[in-house]
């Protein structure tokens, strides 16, 4: 039984484990009996997703770095950061990276730990930014909002990690709070916002990150389909997908040979 490997035994039965990670219902038992072994375990964990490729068992691959991340004492792993790298899905790559962040201590006086914080910052801010200026460009009508739907999900999952970024440089501060009252208020809600921030992370970090909270005050001209589809034809979320063949359903004579290949995507 799962419940009964312990360190001593851990060894022997490392294999089974991880094959039993791919019976979803196994999962929080497996889980569970790693993280009672403590740090014998996650070093036989480091050493087996060092040796794995992500592609031959994603889930395992993501689902072992899971445990790696809560198992972690506070500081900054570059094992963890390189495995998080390799994931290939955007949504589980953000996941993984917002539960990283929410791991480490919020010691302001680390500075390698602030200069990873920058660098997430910069990369996040940029992929959120990305999501907002599609939804500015989507064109109206039902044909689009699945698209839409997906769109604004990947955008809340940038927004989410950018919380635990801005954590560390000050925990003090409730940002969830902060940003959605900037988004949904007006000009003082944002401009108290942006003070806030710039306190925080300074002036230039602080005006990108302001620039998520803005509203569309005038959206200019809609994107075509084809724009739409070039854009997120490679895209990993079977979400984009699916909001994108509804898209392009309606020119699909256009659009027939990415129809084809999404249809056959191994997720679909």
């Amino acid at each position: 039984a799962i419940h009964a490997i312990d360190e001593t035994k851990l060894e022997s039965t490392f294999g089974r484990l991880a094959e039993l990670i791919q019976k979803e219902t196994l999962q929080p038992a497996v889980s569970a009996c790693l993280q009672a072994i403590g740090p014998v375990a996650a070093e036989r964990i480091g050493d087996h997703l060092g040796a794995m490729q992500y592609e031959t068992a994603p889930d395992t691959f993501r689902f072992l770095t899971q445990i790696l991340i809560e198992a972690g004492e506070d500081e900054r792993s570059p094992k963890i950061e390189g495995f998080i790298e390799q994931v290939r899905g955007e949504d589980d790559r953000a996941r993984l990276m917002t539960d990283y962040l929410r791991s480490l201590s919020s010691d302001r006086g680390n500075r390698q730990r602030l200069v990873f914080a920058r660098e997430q910052l910069a990369e996040y801010v940029q992929q959120a930014d990305m999501y907002l200026q599609r939804l500015a460009k989507l064109p109206s009508g039902p044909d689009a909002e699945a698209l839409r739907l997906a769109c604004e999900h990947q955008f809340q999952l940038r927004l989410r990690v950018l919380y635990e970024v801005f954590r560390l440089f000050d925990p003090t501060i409730d940002y969830k709070k902060l940003f959605r009252a900037a988004m949904v208020g007006g000009e003082n809600e944002r401009a108290e916002a942006g003070e806030v921030l710039e306190g925080v992370l300074g002036q230039a970090d602080a005006e990108q990150v302001m620039r998520l909270a803005k509203p569309a005050a005038d959206k200019g001209e809609f994107e075509s389909v084809n724009f739409f589809v070039q854009s997120f034809r490679d895209h990993d979320s079977k979400w984009i997908r699916a909001g994108l063949l509804l898209l392009a359903g309606g020119e699909y004579d256009d659009h027939r040979e990415w129809v084809g290949e999404h249809l056959r995507h191994a997720e679909p």
